[in-house]
């Protein structure tokens, strides 16, 4: 069987190979159908790689951007030109983009290809752009996927959250987790606490710095912290937004450190390994069930600070792997917030709570947890050779 798995997205890219070695394992030819743009450095970049196929993506500078859409739009058709001459027998789309659904129905009606979407973020609704989604822009771009939708074979999420989200068909939609795919980060149990001779609180931030992340309520609630146990923020990250991260939280008193981005796993666990707690609060309107800097966090063992909905918010409700902080954080009388504080401290020094983080790391992200769900989904829709 010929696969592709496409994507116009560098961050997407370690869950597209992945997706591409599974299909490898088997004995198909995947392919590869990737851009030639680093998204987190924005440049265009050259490379060559087997059974990779990379097509230019127009470059920008700022995510929200008319440039990057139409950019995207662009290179939608470019792909699709290339899939329909290539003779795959399956094509994997992961979305957004969203104009990915429109020319996956189009080849799928000229060329008989099956199709997979893969729904790993949904654009506009994980934008901060409520303000402005009445208008018809907006829901032209929200129906390029959702007007397509029915095209597809087999539908994956990121996460549960998403299925809430969209009418998905209920036989074919499974929530594919995302995991750390790097072959050397296989899972060893850390454990213990992380809580330091001097009594501080190191409290990580990793990922981009951008237009979702709730600046103000974290440097708010690191604040509050910061006055009754002395913080330090160790940002890994890059993004337009990150001299604005490191203003506010210094302005509320909280020292930092800025490590730029980190790709070594290594260097990331050396950082890591180090911290209590990891920031994962996004803004109230951005429709986000999970992220992979959480996972990044459990797979270390840090318990979270978290405050998006869906899938998370229950994980950590359930499983005591960190503490939900409310939307009304920044309206809390004294009394809420100090309590609030505490429960963060004392997770950051629980080595139970470590503990709980690093097994629901294990028993839902990692790549065997992967590959398992997409090998049941796949079977359970016969689109696995010589099922095909």
């Amino acid at each position: 069987m010929k696969v592709a798995v496409v994507t116009h997205s560098s961050t997407f890219e370690e869950r597209a190979e992945a997706v591409a070695l599974f299909f490898e394992k088997r004995g198909d030819t995947a392919v590869r159908v990737f851009s030639d743009f680093d998204h987190h450095r924005k440049q265009t970049v050259t490379r060559e790689a087997e059974n990779h196929v990379y097509l230019h993506l127009r470059p920008y500078t700022r995510n929200l951007s008319l440039n990057r859409l139409l950019a995207i739009r662009r290179f939608a058709a470019d792909a699709g030109a290339y899939l329909e001459s290539g003779g795959f027998d399956l094509i994997y789309f992961m979305i957004p983009a969203n104009s990915f659904a429109e020319e996956a129905e189009r080849i799928h009606r000229k060329t008989g290809a099956r199709v997979i979407f893969d729904l790993i973020d949904l654009w506009p609704e994980s934008l901060p752009l409520k303000a402005v989604s009445w208008l018809s822009p907006i829901r032209r771009w929200r129906n390029l996927r959702d007007h397509h939708l029915s095209c597809a074979d087999l539908i994956f999420t990121e996460c549960g959250f998403y299925r809430e989200q969209l009418d998905l068909p209920e036989g074919k939609t499974y929530t594919l987790y995302w995991c750390k795919f790097s072959e050397n980060n296989k899972f060893k149990r850390r454990g213990g606490s992380c809580r330091t001779d001097t009594g501080v609180l190191r409290i990580a931030y990793i990922g981009a710095i951008n237009n979702i992340i709730d600046i103000p309520r974290i440097a708010y609630l690191l604040g509050a912290l910061n006055r009754r146990r002395k913080v330090v923020a160790d940002i890994v990250g890059e993004g337009e937004h990150r001299e604005d991260f490191i203003r506010a939280l210094q302005e509320r008193g909280v020292e930092t450190v800025s490590r730029g981005a980190v790709y070594e796993e290594s260097r990331k666990e050396e950082i890591l390994s180090r911290c209590n707690l990891g920031i994962n609060v996004m803004r109230t309107d951005v429709h986000v069930g999970l992220s992979m800097k959480s996972i990044d966090y459990l797979s270390y063992g840090i318990p979270l600070i978290n405050s998006i909905k869906g899938d998370l918010w229950e994980f950590v409700s359930r499983y005591g792997i960190g503490v939900n902080v409310p939307d009304n954080l920044m309206t809390m009388r004294e009394e809420e917030l100090d309590s609030l504080c505490r429960r963060l401290i004392d997770v950051a020094d629980d080595a139970e709570t470590r503990r709980k983080a690093e097994d629901l790391y294990r028993k839902n992200f990692t790549s065997e947890a992967f590959e398992r769900t997409l090998e049941n989904a796949l079977e359970e829709q016969k689109l696995l050779s010589p099922n095909f």
